[in-house]
Formats: C-alpha cells, sequence, structure tokens
C-alpha cells in the first residue's frame, strides 16, 4: 500500500463505539478459532474461508493502529489453522495411521515364523520355525498379519514363549530380525515402484575413495635433478587441433560457402547462355543449386544438413558467428527466404566498423526436430552443402561414476 493510501485510511477521529465494535468481533473470532479449533480443522470445513471473509469485512472499517494489530493477530491465528489443515489432508490423520510398535511387532513375527514359505519343510526354514509352524497347526503360508490394519499378531502364547532370542537347536539364530526374508518375501512383491533394470543412482554412485599411501622421500639434491625436454608437436596434433577450433571451422564453412557460390553462378550462366533454355528453366536451376536473384545462397539450404539435425544446428551457429564477425551478408530476397554471401568489405573496414560502434541486430531462431524434417521435405535437400563432419564418439572412462 503507498503511503499516500495508508493517510487516507488512517482516521485518528473514528469514534469509539465503532472501534469498540470492531474489536469485539474481531476478538469474537479469536476466541472461536481457539475454541473450536477441531472443526477447523475438519476436511468438509468450511469456517476457515468463513472467518476470512468475516476479517476481511471488519478490515474495510479499520482506521486505527490498535484495530489493525488486532486483525493482524487473528489472522495468524487463522492461517495456523489452515497450515495445520493442509498437513492433515496432506499427511492424514496420525490418530488413523499406522502405530509403529504394531507394524514393527508385525514385523518381527512374519520373520520369526519365516512367512511367505508354503512348504513347511522348506530347506530354508531352521528347525525352529518348523516347530513353532507345527505348533500353530494351520499357519503355513501365513503372511504374520503383517500389513493388515487391526489385525492381530499372529504368533501364539507359544511362540512367544518358546523363543526368548536365544540359539535354534542346530546352531543358527537370528531369524526375528531377518531383514533380507521381510524383503523377499513381504517387500518385494507388494512394491509398486516400477521395474528398472538398475539403480538410477546417477552422480551419487560414487566410489570409494581409496587412502593414498604417502611416501617419505630423501630431500632433494643435484644429483637426483632429471633432464626435462619441451613436448614436440606434431603435424598430426596440430591438424586435430585445428578441426575442432571454432575459427577453423567458421574458415573452412566460409571457404565453402564462396565455392557453392561460384559453382552455383557457374552453372547458371551456362543454362542460360543454352539458347534452347527457357526462364522457367533458369529458374529451375537457381532453384536447384540455392541461388538467389541477388546472387546469394540460400540460408535454408546451405545450413541444414538433412543427415543430421545436431549438426545444422552447429552449421546456424557457425554462419551465425561469421555474421557477427561481418564476413558473411544476409539479405532478403523477394520471397521473403534469407540469403547469405561472402563480404564484400575488406577486413580494415570491418576492424573500423567494429571500432565506431555500428549498430547490431539480433534475430533468435528456433529449430526442432520436427521442423527440420519438414525443411528437408520442402526444399527438397538432398545434401549437405556445407560437408558433413564427421562426429566423434566419446567413450567413458572407467573412473566416471557411470561406470
Amino acid at each position: 500500500m503507498a503511503p499516500e493510501e495508508d493517510l487516507e485510511a488512517y482516521n485518528p477521529d473514528q469514534s469509539l463505539g465503532e472501534r469498540r465494535q470492531i474489536q469485539r468481533g474481531i476478538r469474537s473470532l479469536e476466541r472461536d478459532m481457539h475454541e473450536n479449533a477441531e472443526s477447523y480443522l475438519d476436511p468438509r470445513s468450511t469456517r476457515v474461508h468463513d472467518t476470512l471473509k468475516s476479517l476481511d469485512r471488519f478490515s474495510t472499517d479499520i482506521r486505527q493502529t490498535s484495530e489493525a494489530t488486532i486483525d493482524s493477530k487473528a489472522l495468524l491465528t487463522l492461517v495456523d489453522l489452515n497450515h495445520r489443515k493442509l498437513q492433515r489432508l496432506t499427511a492424514g490423520n496420525l490418530g488413523s495411521g499406522i502405530d509403529p510398535d504394531e507394524f514393527v511387532s508385525k514385523c518381527i513375527t512374519y520373520m520369526r515364523r519365516a512367512a511367505g514359505i508354503a512348504d513347511d519343510h522348506d530347506q530354508e526354514l531352521t528347525f525352529t520355525q518348523r516347530r513353532r509352524r507345527a505348533g500353530a497347526g494351520n499357519g503355513s503360508g501365513v503372511d504374520g498379519g503383517l500389513g493388515r490394519p487391526g489385525g492381530r499378531n499372529m504368533a501364539s502364547d507359544d511362540d512367544d514363549n518358546d523363543d526368548d532370542g536365544s540359539e535354534d537347536e542346530d546352531g543358527t539364530g537370528g531369524d526375528m530380525m531377518n531383514w533380507a526374508h521381510l524383503g523377499r518375501y513381504a517387500c518385494v512383491p507388494r512394491g509398486k515402484r516400477p521395474a528398472l533394470t538398475g539403480f538410477l543412482l546417477g552422480p551419487l554412485s560414487v566410489q570409494k575413495k581409496a587412502r593414498k599411501a604417502v611416501t617419505r622421500q630423501a630431500p632433494l639434491r643435484l644429483r637426483d635433478l632429471k633432464e626435462v625436454r619441451p613436448e614436440v608437436l606434431k603435424t598430426e596434433d596440430l591438424a586435430k587441433n585445428e578441426k575442432q577450433d571454432l575459427t577453423a571451422i567458421c574458415n573452412q564453412i566460409l571457404k565453402q560457402l564462396k565455392t557453392r557460390q561460384d559453382q552455383a553462378i557457374e552453372l547458371v550462366r551456362s543454362v542460360h547462355a543454352d539458347e534452347d533454355m527457357s526462364d522457367e528453366d533458369v529458374e529451375r536451376t537457381m532453384e536447384k543449386v540455392g541461388l538467389m536473384a541477388s546472387g546469394g545462397i540460400d540460408l535454408v539450404r546451405f545450413c541444414v544438413n538433412p543427415r543430421s539435425f545436431g549438426q545444422t544446428i552447429e552449421n546456424m551457429f557457425y554462419v551465425s558467428f561469421l555474421i557477427k564477425e561481418g564476413m558473411v551478408e544476409v539479405k532478403y530476397e523477394e520471397n521473403g527466404l534469407p540469403s547469405v554471401c561472402p563480404s564484400a568489405a575488406s577486413q580494415e573496414d570491418r576492424s573500423a566498423t567494429s571500432k565506431y560502434g555500428a549498430m547490431r541486430r539480433q534475430a533468435v531462431m528456433s529449430l526442432d526436430m520436427p521442423t527440420w524434417r519438414e525443411l528437408i521435405k520442402t526444399f527438397n535437400i538432398q545434401e549437405s552443402m556445407i560437408e558433413h563432419r564427421q562426429e566423434a564418439h566419446h567413450q567413458p572412462e572407467a573412473h566416471g561414476w557411470y561406470s
């Protein structure tokens, strides 16, 4: 609220009777919220909304700071009730939820009796577990009441008395806390998660750091110094680095643009010189080679690579870099399509233009795979004007988290 509006809302001459009526109404609502908090938390109740509307009606008549303080306190109480109501809606009523003690008791009963195994003579059962099953009668294959709300613990009194956690007669023990059995027969069959080929841990799957052994070395002496020579660069290394260099790739694309333009112009001239060729044949030839009326090459035909969507995006990036540096010009033809051609300005002119701050214009192009396929089909692009680059296949290293 602006300071001017605050001054308009403030009224030091408001009558005492009106102020008392506002205070009485707000305090009555706050007292009701404290005394009947459970009714506000009922999911089907609309008392939070109704109380908020009542507070809004009182707030329109507030003109003094004391009434505003009382209103703020009541609003905080209402917000707290609404927060508790939201928690109850999302997490459930704790009064009717799962009892942790009962749940753990049922888990222990399930593990003690090896529930989930139908055969009473299965080799996985221990001697004590077979004895418990024989004493329970028809207790084979039961689930121990696990996950059954309100179900009683199916372990009989004999089961509770005959095993106090000591070892079995055959020397085995610990079946009361056999978590592997609980997970295999109770948790996994009732799991609701989708079946996956592995854990999607990602970067969390870190390797355990091996402790490095510290080797103590003697002080460095002159006789221990070793001769180190600089690394010798080979021609193959320079060529490999040049293929990955941005400037080198842009220069290659600029050369390819000049070559394509010269070849297209030469082909159209030869067709135009033929007396048997009509103007329609010349236009058809220009469209086939991507030559525009201004002498430039169609931007779409030049950049789109029908073999690779990724290299199409890269080609647009490299061409935009050439345009930014002033080495390539963009023109819009009569048909509304853009064309590109090598810039006729010299290096000195481009440097001067950049130095004195020529006006720059930016355009953002959006291209997805369906549009890329539609461009290939519409312009009948059979091959890429920019030479297709060999894509490098990077293999993950053995020490990565994904190994």
